[in-house]
């Protein structure tokens, strides 16, 4: 067996907090697997029976909104790819919690118009809706709306009904919280 040498065990910042994300994801986790009853009836996640369709739709919407804000964002090209993969992350979290969502809070499309609509569609009738106005942040904005998006996500994890929606808000918090680490070192 060979020797473990000093230089072999050093552990760098980001090692030291991935660790303490990963060990806060399992506690969470742990602590929701205990059940006291029968598993309730599977739903169809945002469907009508669901009862977390009112949270998954909230949730929905705020990684909607840190999208559009990774959307905006203001930061430095040696950093560009990083910060566009983080604003996609919330893209994909806001879909797997609410299959409904659209993942962006930018302009949508309109309803397609019925087949016997005219060809030209009067200015009134504009294609697409203007999205609300969304702040440029750069990386340190970015950061503190990465923060409070992870203590927001907690808190409604504690409201979830479904242990596994709890589980992946879980996780989408646990993103948040790397994400600002992220953000913070790749500032530094």
């Amino acid at each position: 067996m060979s020797e473990i040498t000093a230089k072999h065990m050093r552990v760098s910042r980001r090692d030291v907090m991935r660790f303490a994300v990963i060990g806060g994801v399992v506690g969470t986790l742990a602590g929701c697997t205990s059940s006291s009853g029968p598993d309730p009836k599977p739903t169809s996640p945002g469907g009508p029976e669901d009862p977390d369709r009112v949270l998954r739709a909230e949730i929905g919407r705020d990684q909607a909104q840190m999208t559009a804000l990774y959307e905006a964002a203001e930061v430095p090209a040696v950093i560009g790819a990083q910060v566009k993969a983080i604003g996609e992350r919330h893209r994909a979290y806001g879909q797997a919690i609410d299959p409904k969502s659209s993942g962006s809070a930018g302009p949508s499309p309109a309803a397609p118009e019925p087949a016997s609509s005219p060809a030209s569609p009067s200015p009134a009738t504009s294609a697409v809706t203007p999205a609300p106005s969304t702040p440029t942040l750069g990386p340190k904005g970015l950061r503190k709306a990465e923060l409070a998006s992870s203590a927001t996500l907690i808190k409604q994890a504690g409201r979830a009904v479904d242990p596994e929606l709890a589980r992946l808000i879980v996780l989408a918090a646990a993103g948040s919280a790397a994400a600002a680490e992220s953000l913070k070192m790749a500032t530094s």
